[in-house]
């Protein structure tokens, strides 16, 4: 059952494009700390309010990093065009 919109013109899907996110993330030399608020993954020994506050400390290094990603990301789908996304800190919690 598909819950989300059609993306059928992706040529991966789902988690494998979390995967690709992350190895793109540590191949372009972004923090495994900024990478994992990115993905919302649990950091170890980190709380989740805290992982917020850290989030908003952080919000222009998280939002460099975000596009720095998306662009590569991107290019890697064959789109030529710059459309990197800024991030929404208000999201993360």
């Amino acid at each position: 059952m598909q819950t989300g919109p059609a993306r059928s013109n992706l040529p991966a899907a789902g988690h494998a494009l979390r995967h690709t996110y992350k190895t793109t993330a540590t191949a372009l030399g972004v923090r495994d700390t900024l990478s994992a608020i990115l993905l919302r993954h649990a950091i170890p020994g980190i709380s989740e309010r805290h992982i917020g506050e850290l989030a908003i400390a952080r919000s222009a290094e998280l939002k460099d990093a975000q596009q720095k990603i998306s662009s590569h990301v991107f290019k890697l789908l064959g789109n030529s065009e710059d459309k990197s996304l800024s991030l929404n800190v208000t999201s993360i919690r």
